[in-house]
């Protein structure tokens, strides 16, 4: 039986947690095409990108900080609005 790939969504589903996305799972994460998240990731300097020769992969736990930070009414901004 062959092993079907996990995907973001799939991994939090069953809890398994991967250390670094491809732009493909960031894009199927956000809901957003593969394009997006490249020029993303090439305009965006505060957005967390490894990129090893050709090879480019998204530290898990940066992302999800760089996604909190940007989301809007987070608490970071109640508070210092305060």
């Amino acid at each position: 039986m062959d092993a079907q790939p996990v995907g973001p969504r799939d991994q939090a589903k069953s809890g398994a947690t991967r250390e670094y996305f491809t732009t493909a799972q960031v894009a199927e994460l956000l809901q957003v095409s593969p394009r997006t998240v490249e020029r993303w990731a090439a305009d965006d300097a505060a957005m967390p990108v490894l990129r090893v020769g050709r090879t480019v992969r998204f530290p898990r736990a940066a992302l999800e900080l760089w996604l909190q930070r940007r989301t809007q009414g987070s608490l970071r901004r109640r508070v210092s609005a305060a």
